[in-house]
């Protein structure tokens, strides 16, 4: 104790540290335990020390620091006059957004999800419409919220080292994307040398098919580019021309859907084209940008996207239950890890797993009301195709290429078991080493593409089963199914309402919620 208070922190800290595993090894637990705790106040009073800044009112300070089109956004949480806890929220592609739009997206897409709202916000600058951000902080809170620029004092000591504790995490952040960026180039090029790719995969999509036997089928698309999941660009299908189990022809029509969407998108940017002619003309040009070999089979990396230049801050989306910000941008925001003071990586923002987006994903269903972001995914043009499954899946998918002629899409199977890829016109499998890069991306993609299937597919059947449930009962057509679909999500839900609960459901009556009722049990 005489040592902490003499200024020697650090020694202390470390030695209770080694107590502490020293007893865990021992299997003293309880005292482990304690130490773990004596640790934790430790730590909270060495952060106050050094914050040395205390306050009458409850204050959330946020500090920003940006660089390029990176971003990294400190939080201290000021609670009880000392500070409680801070967090760091990063993001990438933050391009072309002010540090007002960054701040007030964070703003409001963080704080309709708390549940703790302070007195006072301590801003580096001011929020766009802040008037609203105000009145909606306050609707949220039950009374006002203070948002507060300091220019002078301790606040303004305060918020200055919050943006240096922001901007220390940012160039540390940034050391950890280059070792990122590093690997990702060491998979792409093991994967250019072992498949023969014309070039290293920028952009990678993936399909996988999902059912019940036979039932209920649907089939996933993801896409990585860089290393990266682009939930912005994943689709999900319902197969509509395939009775019964059969994932080869399932397979068939799901690539005939995507890549037909990728000629008309083609087609349309170059009207005196053919789709194909204008597909193999857009790989080509962006080849000889990228410093491809001007070769027929060249890919050329897809252009980028309307939603790429969006900054995103990863993680959950706004809740259904809370209102989202007034005048929240596009910009959303990752919730930090527990327990650590570390930051989470960033990409798209995620919309709703069980809605008609997950992670931004579509459902290619909605023909001819895309936006031009959806539009320009579409034709988007993979350097690199992988099916799920073995040589039998691979062929039904290369019918499909030539029958398209897309034929200079490289295109692999994926075998579930040994994990090996198949080549067309190929009868021997190759082997990624165990330990490659090339390998861990292989995976990662392919483990997406399967939960993404999955999802969606359990969903797709829950709704089937519901339905079913609810074919028998009178008074109750298909738009009073779709109604009460849409309100409670859930044979358990409904069960669980109220007879009046089900008959305010639109265009619902008193009988025929009683005749649900009757029929659903209670």
């Amino acid at each position: 104790m005489i040592r902490f208070l003499d200024g020697e922190d650090r020694g202390v800290l470390q030695q209770l540290r080694r107590e502490m595993n020293e007893a865990a090894e021992n299997l003293e637990f309880e005292r482990a335990a304690d130490l773990r705790a004596r640790i934790k106040a430790a730590e909270r009073v060495v952060e106050q020390e050094r914050v040395g800044y205390t306050t009458l009112v409850d204050q959330d300070i946020i500090g920003l620091a940006r660089d390029g089109g990176h971003a990294c956004l400190q939080v201290f949480f000021m609670r009880g006059g000392r500070l409680a806890r801070r967090d760091p929220f990063l993001m990438q592609d933050a391009d072309g957004e002010t540090d007002r739009a960054v701040l007030t997206s964070f703003v409001t897409q963080f704080y309709s999800q708390a549940s703790d709202l302070p007195d006072e916000l301590l801003l580096p600058h001011e929020l766009d419409n802040e008037a609203n951000v105000t009145e909606w902080l306050r609707g949220l809170r039950g009374k006002r919220v203070a948002l507060t620029v300091p220019q002078r004092g301790e606040k303004h000591r305060i918020m200055a080292l919050a943006e240096k504790n922001a901007r220390e995490t940012l160039d540390q952040q940034k050391l950890e994307w280059l070792a990122d960026d590093t690997k990702t180039n060491e998979a792409a090029m093991q994967l250019q040398e072992a498949l023969g790719l014309p070039r290293p995969p920028r952009r990678i999509e993936c399909y996988d098919i999902s059912n019940t036997q036979g039932t209920n089928s649907v089939a996933s698309m993801v896409v990585f580019e860089e290393g990266k999941s682009k939930r912005s660009d994943y689709r999900r299908f319902k197969i509509k021309t395939v009775e019964g189990s059969n994932d080869f022809a399932s397979m068939q029509e799901v690539l005939r859907r995507r890549f037909r969407r990728a000629l008309d998108a083609n087609a349309v940017s170059d009207p005196n084209s053919s789709g194909a002619a204008a597909l193999a003309q857009g790989r080509d040009v962006a080849g000889r940008e990228n410093g491809a070999a001007e070769v027929g089979t060249g890919l050329a990396p897809p252009s980028q996207t309307a939603s790429d230049s969006a900054a995103g801050f990863d993680a959950v989306a706004a809740s259904p239950h809370r209102p989202v910000g007034p005048a929240a941008s596009h910009v959303a925001f990752a919730l930090p890890m527990a327990a650590n003071h570390g930051a989470q990586h960033v990409h798209q923002a995620s919309v709703d797993d069980d809605g008609a987006q997950e992670h931004g994903a579509n459902d290619d269903s909605r023909e001819g009301s895309e936006t031009s972001a959806s539009a320009q995914a579409w034709g988007s043009i993979p350097d690199l195709v992988i099916v799920d499954g073995g040589k039998g899946q691979l062929s039904a998918a290369v019918e499909v290429m030539q029958e398209l002629e897309l034929t200079e899409i490289p295109i692999v199977g994926l075998a579930k078991q040994n994990e090996e890829l198949y080549l067309p016109r190929s009868s021997d499998p190759i082997v990624l080493p165990r330990t490659s890069q090339a390998l861990y991306l292989v995976q990662r993609v392919r483990d997406e593409a399967h939960r993404f299937a999955i999802t969606y597919h359990r969903k797709i059947r829950g709704k089937s089963g519901l339905r079913s449930q609810l074919e028998d009962v009178p008074g109750v057509g298909p738009t009073r199914k779709r109604a009460l679909l849409r309100q409670f999500g859930s044979l358990k839900s409904m069960r669980a309402a109220t007879i009046d609960e089900l008959a305010a459901v639109p265009g619902m009556t008193r009988s025929a919620a009683t005749a649900l009722k009757r029929a659903i049990g209670d």
